[in-house]
């Protein structure tokens, strides 16, 4: 036992040692198919007690010994211009290379916020929040001014993150060198410029903005931390920066919390900060948050957040559990869980930047009674916490954690360095950024499109496979009529978005009267009808496989003399659903869809009498109402009385399949109208014989 005492083992003096146990660690619980009891054995003994043997018995480092963010392992170390610029280039090509391509194809919420881009340069209007999150709308903005100038939708949501991800890079160096010295600064710039996830966040357009405004913040922090005597105008710029959080994104909050208690800490500590400082701190902060404020209340706000947070529908402290590891396991070893925009192979940090980060983190440990290396540890905690706190797996929430993680390894690498003989340090140095940059790169450009996750979603194929049989058409033809949302309701605007620059119907640029072809994307139990219809148009299931039929189906039209007309009737009600669903859409999580539901009665009486628009307009209708009774029952719009009467004529002027009967019959039988219901669900069976859930809702309602 005595080997194993605190004074003849100390493993912050070995941590090369530690250092190559967790990168074996990391390396096989990323690589290895472990089976789940495996995987919790191999992270308690490969990991996690390695882990709190380091951080239990290395003895607490005195006032004298120096932490590694004080370290300079080569203090002669010198990079030439032409090597900056050239690492500046190597970084900016993988953020813009193939930029507007659709093979980067937008996921729901990108793909949403591109879809206001083009009505914003139709109808102009100024507003704080857009969509039913409450996104703020100054990405949109940015997103205009680039679409003005290339005209381009994917090129404008692509741009902007990438744009800021550099200017974060950037910031990032300099913002490196107020707290650390020359070579851990440069370590986390290269972890900044070539990591997977600083380069995979590069494209979806909400975490790159989040991103540059974290890197500005901790920016001013690094000034405070240089020169506490500073001055008024810089403690304005730190409360304005916070200030700006409520206009970026949702965990926000949580970089409020942890930039108060920081500054609560330092004014108390000796020397205090001067006596200015709070008031001007406070003065920053109210210039953008009290029209945060002013307008949250106008428009309503935190719906959203009180949606996905934990305590909303808590189900256990086990799920909520697993959710967190799920949220852990996608930083360090496995990203293949359902969720968006996590990697598909491996986690966020390769094995050697993981290993980097848990000898950064022991580092950060043995100091801290450091004020900077305690505070850097409550971020990489605090940072955590908006994902461990919310359902399901979202990568942009824990984004603000990246950072100060990066920091982390590359005083993990720092480290390592100085205890490595001089001589190597350079060769080390080169050799581990060389191949953790390599590798990080590498693994971006061969697995990327396959993090969009087509699984969690299956609209992500169907859109995106319509986009590829539609776009060599128009290359060929030129633009069509592009129905791109012939459906009762959607959350993914991508195939909208793709389409718009062959697009005739939405796209102002373009003379509809020059289209020559039309395409439909719509429910499959229309089809039927439709390729009736229209004798000369093609069809094609977009189901997962021939096995697998699909929901929606994709319709490719000839435009002739004769159907041209029909065409443009469907443009107008098309143009009209767009804006009842863009309302929903804008309706902030948490509150009624009054508004809504008004304006589709209202819009009833312009919908031509065609069958397969008075199809379309009961389904959408019968979804919003729905939506409207089962979750806010009491909205006084929701009022059967008036929604009967224009629910039955759109269904007696309607195409009457059995998949129409047995949705209206649903309608009627939760609102008490038994006998109409009977006769629907019988319509619906004689069309589709032996169908069990029609014959189970006739046995329910009983005979006549």
């Amino acid at each position: 036992m005595k080997d194993l005492s605190r004074k003849n083992w100390n493993p912050s003096g070995s941590p090369w040692a530690l250092f190559l146990w967790f990168l074996a660690a990391n390396a096989v619980l990323t690589f290895l198919p472990l089976s789940l009891a495996g995987k919790i054995l191999f992270l308690s003994f490969g990991l996690f007690l390695p882990l709190i043997l380091g951080a239990v018995l290395s003895p607490r480092a005195s006032a004298q010994t120096k932490p590694a963010y004080q370290i300079d392992p080569l203090p002669k170390w010198f990079l030439p211009p032409w090597v900056w610029l050239l690492l500046v280039a190597a970084a900016a090509f993988p953020r813009f290379w193939d930029l507007g391509n659709p093979a980067w194809w937008p996921v729901p919420d990108d793909a949403l916020i591109a879809a206001y881009i083009p009505n914003l340069d139709l109808h102009w209007q100024w507003r704080l929040f857009e969509t039913m999150s409450q996104v703020s709308v100054w990405l949109t903005y940015l997103g205009w001014v680039v679409f003005k100038i290339t005209h381009s939708i994917l090129i404008s949501i692509q741009f902007c993150p990438a744009f800021a991800s550099l200017l974060a890079l950037g910031l990032g160096y300099g913002m490196a060198r107020r707290f650390f010295l020359p070579t851990p600064a440069f370590i986390f710039f290269a972890l900044l410029a070539f990591g997977y996830w600083p380069v995979f966040i590069a494209k979806p357009i909400l975490s790159g903005i989040t991103l540059l405004w974290e890197g500005l913040i901790f920016y001013a922090l690094g000034r405070l931390h240089q020169r506490p005597q500073t001055t008024r105008m810089h403690f304005f710029s730190l409360g304005a920066l916070a200030g700006l959080g409520p206009w970026v994104f949702f965990s926000w909050p949580i970089m409020i919390l942890w930039l108060s208690l920081l500054l609560l800490a330092r004014v108390t500590k000796r020397p205090p900060l001067p006596r200015h400082s709070v008031w001007f701190l406070t003065a920053g902060f109210l210039v953008f948050f009290i029209p945060f404020l002013i307008l949250a209340v106008r428009e309503g706000y935190g719906g959203h957040i009180r949606a996905v947070a934990a305590w909303n529908g808590f189900s256990s402290w086990r799920a909520q559990t697993a959710t967190a590891w799920d949220y852990v396991q996608t930083l360090f070893w496995d990203g293949r869980m359902a969720g968006l925009w996590t990697p598909a192979q491996g986690g966020f940090l390769n094995p050697l930047v993981g290993a980097l980060a848990w000898i950064g983190l022991l580092e950060l440990y043995r100091h801290r009674r450091d004020p900077f290396a305690f505070w850097l540890l409550a971020a990489v905690g605090l940072f955590l916490l908006p994902g461990f706190l919310s359902h399901g797996l979202e990568t942009f929430r824990i984004v603000l954690v990246l950072i100060p993680l990066l920091a982390v390894a590359a005083l993990g690498l720092n480290r390592l360095l100085a205890a490595t003989a001089p001589p190597r340090r350079p060769w080390v140095l080169v050799l581990a950024l060389l191949v953790a940059g390599g590798w990080d790169v590498g693994r971006f450009f061969c697995t990327f499109p396959d993090s969009l996750r087509p699984d969690v979603d299956p609209h992500f194929n169907e859109r995106r496979l319509s986009y590829e049989i539609l776009a060599p058409r128009a290359d060929r033809e030129g633009p069509g009529l592009v129905f791109s949302e012939m459906v009762p309701f959607t959350s993914d605007n991508s195939l909208s978005v793709c389409a718009y620059p062959f697009n005739a119907l939405v796209n102002p640029r373009l003379n509809p009267a020059k289209a020559s072809w039309a395409a439909v994307f719509t429910e499959w139990n229309y089809v039927p009808a439709l390729r009736k219809r229209f004798p000369g148009s093609q069809w094609k299931d977009l189901g997962p496989s021939p096995e697998t039929p699909g929901l929606y189906q994709l319709g490719w039209v000839p435009l002739t003399p004769e159907n041209r007309p029909i065409f443009e009737a469907w443009a107008a009600y098309y143009r009209s659903a767009q804006r009842i669903d863009f309302e929903y859409i804008d309706t902030p999580t948490g509150r009624p869809e009054t508004q809504l539901l008004r304006d589709l009665l209202a819009l009833y009486p312009s919908v031509p009498d065609d069958p397969y628009l008075q199809s379309c307009f009961l389904e959408k209708t019968l979804y919003y109402y729905c939506f409207e009774k089962t979750f806010y029952p009491q909205d006084p719009a929701a009022d059967w009385r008036s929604f009967k009467p224009v629910l039955t004529r759109a269904f007696d002027k309607s195409l009457k399949d059995w998949v129409l009967c047995q949705k209206f019959g649903q309608v009627l039988e939760s609102s008490g109208e038994t006998a109409e219901a009977r006769k629907l669900f019988g319509m619906a069976l004689r069309q589709n014989p032996g169908d069990p859930d029609l014959q189970a809702a006739l046995r329910r309602l009983g005979p006549p």
